[in-house]
């Protein structure tokens, strides 16, 4: 990295001699512009890197999609396996989704990566897994599934670094988000029941009952934050007698109150700088056209700067990760920032979106960071042109 900036930095240094020499010859210029298109490449290619061999297709279990309202469009390579969740758990980085082998091993929709290697969480999930949240000391994780490492858990199980265990009864259907939020446990996805309790689309546990937040949102819950102490919950879109409804709700302690009609799903928020940011398949909210994401302080949406892409029936935002005052955004598009185009993963800090080495040759559905490094998940096969099979990581000084 370092050689190749000191190379492209002296190429830069001879163009200029050249112009300010009035150098003409063309067949020169033409081998300068290209030399540093190709320095260029090498240089975004640098930036991203492979984790271990990554993740390859799944061989069996209950398959169903995570956030199945995205369609889950490989780019072409049918031997890659996605990556939903990221998260990290005494020391090590645990990748969740939907893979039957990681760095070569049989590792079943779960496994972890200790900087070097990737390892087993005993037997693994039978299912998809959606979401991961560090809760109690213990890794919960969310998704479609029956059995965690040989254990009956219905949709949920937690994981203790040593052992698999359920949560109760579980949960009657689809686990989609998780969030910790006064000492409880949150949780979203599209289910009426949980551990017997009745609780339409989140339930909270306080690590040893479940208990429910009135009658629920009306529509499946993809994510979940917290801002300004309240909880939000964005989801599925509504539409009543063909007008689009609330799809994003706070839990103000008592009822849900509806916070923005986004014509379609909500799968990712987070928050920064006192501004939440809302991020998903849509392309108006509250009759204004916003594309992917949108931010508020409170009251009313507006566009992320010049937002990052057009809306189409493929596109979508279904991560978001903050890091040092800078909002990361991953899912599936194509965009051009600066002049540059990217694909599948931008950064905002605060003012513009910048590219990231190119980006990735599919979607991003998680962003975390370990080691000081971000890590993205997805359905991609290739970021910065390398191989790297739903996961690759990137160093954060490396900016462009």
């Amino acid at each position: 990295m370092y050689i190749v900036s000191i190379i492209f930095s002296q190429l830069v240094i001879l163009l200029i001699i050249l112009l300010k020499s009035n150098y003409k010859n063309m067949k020169a210029n033409f081998f300068l512009a290209l030399l540093g298109s190709i320095i260029s490449i090498n240089l975004y290619a640098q930036n991203w890197a492979p984790v271990g061999s990554g993740v390859l297709k799944s061989v069996g279990g209950k398959e169903e999609t995570f956030k199945k309202t995205i369609e889950v469009d490989h780019d072409g390579n049918e031997s890659h396996g996605y990556i939903n969740a990221l998260t990290v758990y005494k020391g090590e980085l645990y990748a969740g989704g939907v893979f039957g082998s990681a760095g070569g091993k049989n590792l079943r929709n779960i496994a972890r990566w200790n900087g070097n290697d990737w390892l087993p969480v005993l037997s693994g999930i039978n299912g998809s897994v959606a979401t991961m949240m560090v809760y109690n000391d213990e890794l919960y994780v969310g998704g479609i599934f029956d059995t965690a490492g040989g254990v009956s858990a219905k949709n949920i199980a937690r994981w203790n670094g040593t052992n698999w265990s359920s949560i109760g009864t579980g949960i009657d259907s689809d686990v989609n988000a998780l969030l910790v939020f006064r000492g409880e446990l949150y949780v979203g996805g599209d289910f009426t029941e949980a551990g017997g309790v009745d609780a339409k689309g989140v339930v909270k546990w306080n690590g040893s009952a479940w208990a429910a937040l009135g009658i629920g949102p009306p529509n499946d819950v993809f994510s979940l934050v917290d801002y300004n102490g309240e909880v939000y919950a964005g989801g599925d879109l509504i539409v009543k007698d063909g007008e689009i409804m609330n799809n994003l709700f706070k839990w103000n302690g008592k009822k849900w109150i509806g916070f923005g009609a986004f014509n379609g799903v909500v799968h990712g928020m987070a928050v920064n700088k006192g501004k939440l940011y809302a991020a998903g398949h849509f392309g108006i909210v509250n009759d204004e056209i916003i594309s992917f994401i949108a931010e508020t302080q409170g009251k009313g949406w507006v566009s992320v700067g010049s937002g990052i892409g057009s809306h189409t029936a493929q596109h979508h935002v279904s991560a978001l990760l903050v890091s040092d005052e800078k909002l990361y955004a991953g899912g599936r598009f194509k965009a051009f920032l600066n002049g540059r185009e990217t694909n599948g993963i931008a950064r905002w800090n605060g003012t513009n979106w910048s590219v990231m080495a190119g980006g990735v040759s599919d979607a991003v559905y998680a962003i975390t960071i370990y080691n000081g490094e971000l890590y993205a998940g997805g359905s991609f096969s290739t970021a910065g042109g390398k191989i790297v099979n739903g996961i690759a990581k990137w160093k954060i000084s490396d900016t462009e």
